[in-house]
């Protein structure tokens, strides 16, 4: 009994410490793509917008999970372009694809 009270014990840090962030695949932006952005990698599509247009940007999303989608060619000089993954109801900028 004294050992499985000792490790209860001993488990009870690691859940309370366990991390509650989504497991994505996030790729950093080299330095010239994300001169002049917010750092908007790893975070909620919604906030990344909500940033990106404090900034004075807008956001296009041009990958979900992975799936390219058709997008027109025009060129918006204010315009990033992003790759998003879902997990659960909530999507999460994972790249930063372009700019334009």
């Amino acid at each position: 009994m004294r050992r499985l009270a000792a490790l209860i014990v001993l488990m009870v840090p690691l859940v309370a410490c366990g991390d509650d962030d989504p497991d994505l695949n996030c790729v950093e932006p080299t330095e010239e793509l994300a001169e002049g952005l917010p750092d908007i990698v790893c975070e909620s599509e919604d906030d990344a917008s909500d940033a990106l247009e404090d900034a004075g940007f807008t956001m296009r999303v041009v990958r979900i999970d992975g799936e390219d989608l058709a997008v027109t060619a025009d060129f918006v000089e204010n315009r990033v372009n992003v790759a998003v993954e879902t997990d659960g109801d909530t999507s999460f900028v994972v790249e930063i694809i372009s700019l334009g």
